[in-house]
C-alpha cells in the first residue's frame, strides 16, 4: 500500500513508507538473535554481521525517505540501492551458507573467505551512496561520477566474489571426506 501511495501522493506516501521501513527495522533489531550472536565465532558471527549490516541499510533508507519525503532523484537512487543491495543482498549472504547446502545438496562449510564479499559489498555500497548524496547536495564535485561508477563496479565484483567463494568452498568441502556423525546408541529396555 505504501508503494502505491508513493505514486499517488509522493510526499505523504514516501513518509508513510519511511515510517514502515523504520518500524520494520526497529522490530528486526529488537527481536533478531543477531544482536547476541555477533559476539560468537565462525558462521553465527558472520551471519549476524551480515544481518546487522543489512538492518543498517534499511535504517538509512527509512531515515532518508522520512527527511526527504519524496522518493525521487538521488533520494530514490540511494533508497533503492540501500534496500536492494544493502539489505536484500546482505540477507542473501547471511543465509547462503545454510540455505544453499539444503537446496543444492552440497556441503558449504563456513570459511573466513566468506567475509571478503560481505565487506566488499558494504564498503563499495557506502562509497556509492556517499558519491550519490554528494552529487545531489552540491553540484557534482570533480570525480564524483567516476567514484560512483567505480563503486558500482565494486558492488558487482562483490556479488561475483560471493559466487566464486561459495563454489570454491563447496569444491574444497567435496574433496574432503565428511566427518562421521557420532550418535549415541539408543538404550534398550531389558527385562528382569
Amino acid at each position: 500500500m505504501a508503494g502505491l501511495a508513493t505514486l499517488l501522493w509522493p510526499v505523504w506516501g514516501g513518509r508513510t513508507a519511511a515510517v514502515l521501513l523504520l518500524a520494520l527495522t526497529a522490530w528486526l533489531l529488537r527481536h533478531d538473535v543477531a544482536r547476541r550472536t555477533i559476539h560468537a565465532t565462525g558462521l553465527p558471527r558472520f551471519a549476524a554481521a551480515a544481518l546487522l549490516a543489512g538492518y543498517a541499510w534499511l535504517l538509512l533508507a527509512g531515515l532518508l525517505l522520512l527527511v526527504a519525503g519524496r522518493p525521487e532523484g538521488t533520494v530514490y537512487d540511494v533508497v533503492v540501492h540501500a534496500v536492494f543491495l544493502g539489505y536484500a543482498m546482505s540477507m542473501v549472504l547471511a543465509h547462503a551458507p545454510v540455505i544453499l547446502p539444503a537446496v543444492l545438496r552440497v556441503r558449504l562449510p563456513y570459511s573466513r573467505w566468506m567475509w571478503a564479499p560481505l565487506v566488499l559489498l558494504h564498503a563499495t555500497l557506502l562509497v556509492r551512496v556517499a558519491a550519490a548524496l554528494l552529487s545531489g547536495i552540491v553540484s557534482a564535485p570533480t570525480g564524483t561520477v567516476a567514484t560512483w561508477t567505480g563503486a558500482a563496479a565494486g558492488n558487482v565484483a562483490a556479488l561475483l566474489l560471493f559466487v566464486l567463494t561459495a563454489v570454491g568452498t563447496a569444491l574444497v568441502a567435496a574433496r574432503r571426506p565428511s566427518r562421521p556423525t557420532t550418535r549415541t546408541p539408543a538404550r534398550t529396555l531389558q527385562g528382569p
